[in-house]
């Protein structure tokens, strides 16, 4: 009697075990194999310990001399594994099993992307749909939704010269013992200036003697230009001259001084004659156009017209100039298509008229 129950309890816990080993199995990923075995090599330790008690438990009552109670035997019996059990039921609680208990493969979930930078959903969002319009939109004709960064539109200040229309833009530049950094163009500061420029076009020229003249250069529309000038390397007198009728600074020139050492920016609208004379010797121009070159548009204006007097910091004989600058026309030969926005263009006379 108790050989057949001794038998009995080992065959239904060696049954208890191989269904949890083959369970665990199914359920488990190559991730947590490894897991899982140990588990199963714990339930194998438990249940020799287990046999080995029921062995002790049968001896004991053997040499009482009397039957076993059913009571006491089904205790021993069915008593839960505190071991490999509570690792198994901790590892199906946390596992993510690729698998069905049939064996088949279940559909993953993918994961979802955690905030970036502490951002909330509702952020994530917004910069996604604002991507997804910028990508929709025409790439010359971004709409701008006027969030624009702080720290972007804090790197530039602008500087009202003279002549509505032309401004003096500073960079804001940081120093350190490796040399400086700076931004020189960004859209977003821009539009937040009131520059809404869309440049298509890098154009940059190196004079090697003191004094080369370059100007007085424009194009005329459709293909007229807006120009953001900045000098890489020595210096130049720049200047710009104002071309649109009705404007009460019509006829007139503003000139700055524009260095590699200062970073500053002249910004020349459309409407606007620009030239230059550099103040030492290999002298590296580089601005930024809105439109292209246009060769049958291509205009310009001497750079000694008298009614327009420039005051040149250099001596006639001493200037450098290409054959086609030598040759442009005078300002009273030179029939403006440009208008000042606020002027009213019914009264505004297209033939240059030299200011008093």
């Amino acid at each position: 009697m108790m050989g057949d129950q001794l038998r009995i309890c080992e065959r239904r816990n060696l049954s208890r075990l191989d269904s949890i080993r083959s369970e665990t199995c199914v359920h488990a990923s190559r991730a947590h194999r490894s897991f899982a075995l140990t588990c199963i090599e714990g339930s194998w330790k438990h249940l020799s310990s287990r046999c080995r008690r029921l062995s002790a438990f049968f001896k004991k009552h053997a040499k009482g001399g009397g039957n076993t109670s059913p009571v006491t035997l089904r205790s021993h019996l069915i008593r839960p594994m505190p071991g490999g059990a509570a690792r198994l039921a901790k590892y199906r609680c946390h596992a993510v099993s690729p698998y069905r208990v049939d064996g088949t493969a279940m559909r993953q979930r993918r994961p979802r992307p955690a905030p970036i930078d502490g951002a909330s959903r509702t952020a994530r969002r917004d910069s996604c749909n604002q991507l997804q319009s910028n990508s929709a939109a025409m790439p010359n004709s971004t709409p701008f939704d006027g969030r624009t960064r702080k720290g972007t539109a804090m790197n530039f200040a602008i500087e009202r010269l003279e002549i509505e229309g032309l401004l003096l833009v500073h960079s804001k530049r940081f120093d350190d013992a490796r040399g400086h950094f700076m931004e020189t163009w960004s859209r977003d500061a821009f539009r937040h200036h009131g520059i809404d420029l869309n440049f298509v076009q890098d154009n940059q020229s190196l004079s090697a003697r003191r004094g080369t003249v370059r100007g007085l250069h424009f194009q005329l529309p459709p293909f007229a230009q807006a120009k953001l000038v900045r000098v890489l390397h020595g210096s130049v007198f720049d200047v710009a001259v104002d071309l649109r009728c009705g404007s009460p600074q019509y006829g007139r020139w503003c000139a700055t001084m524009l260095t590699a050492s200062r970073p500053q920016q002249l910004y020349v609208p459309k409407g606007f004659a620009h030239g230059f004379a550099t103040l030492e010797p290999n002298t590296v121009v580089a601005y930024k156009v809105d439109a292209s070159y246009a060769p049958q548009c291509d205009a310009g204006i001497h750079w000694q017209d008298p009614d327009i007097a420039i005051e040149w910091p250099l001596v006639t004989r001493d200037a450098v100039l290409s054959p086609k600058d030598s040759s442009l026309p005078a300002f009273a030969d030179f029939s403006s298509p440009f208008f000042w926005e606020k002027a009213d263009r019914t009264r505004t006379q297209h033939r240059s008229v030299v200011p008093a």
